[in-house]
This record gives C-alpha cells, sequence and structure tokens, in this order.
C-alpha cells in the first residue's frame, strides 16, 4: 500500500482534473477579493511603494529615467477590469513623481 500510494493519489488528481475542470478566471476570482482587500495585501503595496521610492531616487540621482508598466492578472483580462487597485496605486504614484 505505502510503494502504490503515490501512483493512486496522482491517478485520481489527474482523473479529477480531467473530469471537472474549473476555467483559470474563475478559480483566481475568489482569490482576487482576499488578496486586494486585507491587511497583507495592503501591507504588501506599502512595501512596494516604500521600494518603488528607493527605485525612483536611484534613478533620479543618476539621471536615468524610470517607466513603470502594470501588467493586468488573466482574470482583470476576463473581468475587463481597468480600474483595479494596483493601476490606481502606481497612477497616484507615478503622477506624484511626474513619471
Amino acid at each position: 500500500m505505502q510503494k502504490n500510494t503515490f501512483i493512486i493519489f496522482n491517478s485520481l488528481s489527474t482523473i479529477k482534473q480531467i473530469i471537472k475542470t474549473t476555467p483559470d478566471h474563475i478559480k483566481y476570482k475568489s482569490l482576487k477579493i482576499s488578496r486586494l482587500d486585507n491587511t497583507y495585501s495592503n501591507y504588501g503595496f506599502e512595501e512596494s511603494i516604500k521600494y518603488m521610492d528607493k527605485l525612483y531616487e536611484l534613478c533620479t540621482k543618476n539621471q536615468i529615467n524610470l517607466i513603470i508598466a502594470i501588467y493586468p492578472w488573466p482574470t482583470q483580462i476576463f473581468e475587463e477590469d481597468l480600474n483595479s487597485k494596483q493601476v490606481q496605486i502606481w497612477d497616484n504614484w507615478s503622477r506624484q513623481k511626474k513619471i
């Protein structure tokens, strides 16, 4: 039994995926809300801004033009979410820094 447990588990997992497939945009939809609306994600945004500020200062000091791009998650494209929390944060940040 111990020898075959891994094989049985993988076989059942594969069968389950074949029978009941959930599109990626549905899988990630529930993550979107919890990921963007909790304290941990806000801490992540604060940390990101802190390091982007440092990068901005380094680029300014060395006369390097800084360009940023916001790439959407597949669900944001699927849902046509053009004004996500990430877009708002980095749009505000780049306007303040005149980037």
